[in-house]
C-alpha cells in the first residue's frame, strides 16, 4: 500500500476508534493526499458528502485566523456562487475569496466502516453497539473454518476478532488501485490458524505460564519502544513517526520483528 493511502487510512480509522461520533474531515485537512484517494473512499461509501463547512482558515496573512463563509452570486449563471470572508486585523485587505473546493467537507461514521467490512467479508451484522465501540456479527465460515467475528473500536484502534485473538484492521486492508478492500485471502488464512488452534492436541499449546512470559515480554518491549519514542521527539518535535519508528528499528535487535512498520504501529507519540 502507498505511503500517502496508508497514512490516510490509519488517520480515519484512529479518529473513528477514538470516538462514536460522526468524524467529519474537511477539504483543508486533506490537502496533503491526492484528490483521488478521498474518490476511492467515497466509492468503497467510508467517505459521504457532508456539505460545505461555514468556517474557513483565512490564508491571507500568518495569523491564520478561522473565519465565516459568506457567498454571493457570481455575475454569471454558469459560474454559482462566489465565496469570501472579511479579515478584520488587516487596513490593506476587507475581503479574502475562498476557492468553493476548500468548503467541501465529508463524513465518516463506524457503521459505516462496519458495513465496509461485512459486505467485503459476506458478513452480517448480529449486534452492533457504536457507542461502546462492540460489533457482532453471524458466525461466518472461510475456507473450511468457522469463527466468531467482531469488530472492536478501542482507544484510536480499530481491530478485527476472530474467536479470542485480533488484529489491527489497517493490517487487513489492501489499498492499491482503486478502492479500498479487505484482504480476503489473508483473513481466510488467519481464520484456518484460529481454527487449527481450537483443535491442536493436548501437549502441543505452549503453557498458561509461557503465555505470560510470552505477554510480558511483548509488554516490556512495546515499553521500552514508547520510552525511546518519546525521547527522539522530544529531542526534535518536527520529526515523523515513520522515522523515528525506524530510528528505534536501528537501536537494537528485536526478536521476531523484520520492519520497522512494526514499531510504528505500536508507538504513540505525544502531541
Amino acid at each position: 500500500m502507498p505511503r500517502a493511502k496508508l497514512e490516510l487510512l490509519e488517520m480515519v480509522l484512529a479518529r473513528l476508534g477514538a470516538t462514536a461520533e460522526m468524524v467529519h474531515v474537511h477539504a483543508d485537512h486533506l490537502e496533503r493526499w491526492p484528490s483521488e484517494c478521498v474518490d476511492e473512499l467515497k466509492r468503497a461509501r467510508l467517505f459521504q458528502d457532508a456539505g460545505e463547512v461555514g468556517w474557513v482558515e483565512c490564508r491571507r496573512c500568518t495569523q491564520r485566523c478561522h473565519r465565516p463563509v459568506e457567498r454571493v452570486p457570481a455575475r454569471t449563471t454558469s459560474a454559482g456562487y462566489r465565496h469570501f470572508t472579511t479579515c478584520e486585523l488587516r487596513d490593506d485587505v476587507s475581503i479574502v475569496e475562498i476557492r468553493p473546493d476548500r468548503l467541501r467537507r465529508w463524513r465518516a461514521s463506524r457503521s459505516a466502516l462496519c458495513r465496509f467490512v461485512a459486505d467485503q467479508l459476506g458478513l452480517r451484522i448480529a449486534r452492533a453497539d457504536y457507542e461502546t465501540g462492540r460489533v457482532i456479527f453471524q458466525s461466518k465460515r472461510f475456507g473450511t473454518a468457522r469463527v466468531a467475528v467482531a469488530m472492536i473500536f478501542d482507544e484510536g484502534r480499530v481491530l478485527i476478532r476472530l474467536d479470542n485473538e485480533s488484529r489491527p484492521l489497517n493490517e487487513l486492508v489492501l489499498w492499491d488501485r482503486g478502492p479500498p478492500r479487505v484482504n480476503r485471502q489473508e483473513v481466510e488464512c488467519w481464520a484456518g490458524e484460529v481454527a487449527a488452534s481450537r483443535l491442536t492436541p493436548i501437549g502441543t499449546v505452549p503453557s498458561r505460564l509461557k503465555q505470560t512470559q510470552r505477554k510480558h515480554r511483548f509488554e516490556s518491549r512495546n515499553a521500552r519502544w514508547q520510552a525511546l519514542a518519546r525521547q527522539f521527539k522530544s529531542a526534535d518535535p518536527s520529526r515523523k513517526k515513520s522515522d523515528i519508528a525506524e530510528e528505534i528499528f536501528r537501536t537494537g535487535k528485536w526478536p521476531g520483528v523484520t520492519s520497522s512498520r512494526t514499531v510504528e504501529r505500536v508507538i504513540r507519540l505525544p502531541k
